[in-house]
Formats: C-alpha cells, sequence, structure tokens
C-alpha cells in the first residue's frame, strides 16, 4: 500500500477545472518530484493534500485513511507537512518561536514534557537545516535562503511523516541550491518521505525517484527523470527542445 495517494482527484473553481482527474502514488521513503507550467494546478493539488481546499471529486488517502474531508490541522496531525511558495513565517517571532508553533501544533505535540524540551527540539532542529545562528534573531531579518530553510524546520517540527515541499529551492543562487538538494537528500535519509514542486531542473531531476508531470490539471506524464525527459507529451508542453532543459522562471 502507498503511503499517500490520490484517486481521480479533481478541483473545480467556479466553471474553471484546475485539476482534472488526477490519480498518484506516493510510496514510503521516496522522494516525488511534481512539475508542470506555471498555473497547472501543482499548489492546488498540495493544497487539497493538506485541506486548505475541498475536492470537487476523487479521494486522497493517508496510510489507507481517507483524509479527503479533513481539517488542515487534523491532516497536520496525522503526519503530513507542508512548505509554501511564498513564505510564510511570522516575521516578528523569533526563529525558534516559530518553530515551537510547529511543535505546539503537531503530531506529537503531547509528547514534549515541558517548554525545555520543546526548546530542545526546536534547536535540534534549526541546526538541521543550517540555522543554529539565528535562534534568536527574528524571522524578518533572514535571507531568503534563511526564510525557505526556516520554513523546513517549521514542518519538520511537527513531525511529520510526509513533507510536501512547494519550490524551497526556486529563487537560491547554485551554491545555495546544492546545500539545499543535501539538505533533501539528509531528510529523506532520516526516513522522511517527501514530495516537492520545484521549476530548478537539475535539482528535481537529481533528487527525485520519480517525477509527475501536470499540464492545464491533467497528469501527462509519470515515471523516472530519465523516462520524464524523453517524454515527447513533457518536452513539447514543458521542458522544451533542449538536451538539458534550462531552469524553468520561479
Amino acid at each position: 500500500m502507498a503511503l499517500l495517494e490520490g484517486f481521480n482527484v479533481s478541483k473545480d473553481f467556479g466553471g474553471l477545472r484546475a485539476l482534472s482527474s488526477i490519480t498518484f502514488e506516493l510510496q514510503e521513503g521516496e522522494i516525488l518530484g511534481l512539475i508542470g507550467p506555471n498555473g497547472a494546478g501543482k499548489t492546488t493539488l498540495f493544497n487539497l493534500i493538506t485541506g486548505v481546499h475541498r475536492l470537487s471529486s476523487g479521494q486522497i488517502s493517508f496510510m489507507g485513511r481517507d483524509i479527503s474531508r479533513l481539517k488542515p490541522y487534523a491532516i497536520c496531525r496525522s503526519g503530513i507537512a507542508r512548505t509554501y511558495q511564498l513564505v510564510r513565517a511570522f516575521p516578528h517571532l523569533t526563529v525558534l518561536e516559530n518553530v515551537l508553533v510547529g511543535i505546539h501544533f503537531g503530531r506529537v505535540r503531547d509528547r514534549i514534557p515541558s517548554l525545555r524540551g520543546a526548546r530542545h527540539e526546536g534547536e535540534r532542529l534549526l541546526a538541521m537545516v543550517g540555522l543554529a545562528g539565528k535562534i534568536q534573531e527574528h524571522a524578518e531579518h533572514l535571507t531568503l535562503m534563511e526564510r525557505k530553510r526556516l520554513e523546513i524546520a517549521r514542518a519538520l517540527a511537527t513531525q511529520p511523516f510526509v513533507l510536501l515541499l512547494d519550490e524551497v529551492i526556486c529563487g537560491l543562487n547554485p551554491t545555495e541550491t546544492a546545500q539545499t538538494m543535501e539538505l533533501i537528500r539528509n531528510l529523506r535519509g532520516t526516513g522522511t518521505t517527501i514530495f516537492m514542486i520545484e521549476h530548478v531542473m537539475r535539482a528535481i531531476m537529481g533528487l527525485s525517484d520519480r517525477v509527475m508531470v501536470i499540464h492545464h490539471g491533467e497528469l501527462i506524464a509519470v515515471g523516472t527523470p530519465a523516462q520524464v525527459t524523453s517524454d515527447e507529451r513533457v518536452i513539447e508542453a514543458y521542458l522544451g527542445e533542449r538536451t538539458e532543459p534550462e531552469d524553468r522562471r520561479c
């Protein structure tokens, strides 16, 4: 059984069909990439998985349980966390306080014995993402890469089984991209299953075990990076004719 599955997932916004009959599965321990042109429906799919939007039809199951009608907080506490394309840290809280929010509302919040224990866990997570020296700094003063790292740490603070990453690499320079790719590999090494949206092709193809491609709200391909990059439908819809596809605009 897949860890996370979607069956004929569709979403309408008034007369606009944003997603049409998307079926997918995410296996435990894998990194699944999601690509497609801007407006294809990628973030809409993440919003459906996390309960931000309700499905118009279809079903999403997590660990064999239908989560299609659960509230976002219940989905988070079941073990699914996400980052956002537009970073949503609390700007006037410190970096550590932002992570403490995730610990308080996460899956194992009742296992943190005290505020001291929560602070220790928060500091551990911030060290993991490279922000150990920033714990008392206010989030509004961080660089773009640091804010994206904080997004990851705050999501990890909820102790997820599945982590959804929405463009955590896009907008970074080559050195920052390489560092963030290494962080994502390390997260998978700790047992976290990852579903990620990204426009940086060298990152998504270098990290993913499989890649899904959505175009105009429809799933047009799924397979290994090599299979997807050689698929004529994907080349026509998204990658273009380059042998080594360039990074898309974020």
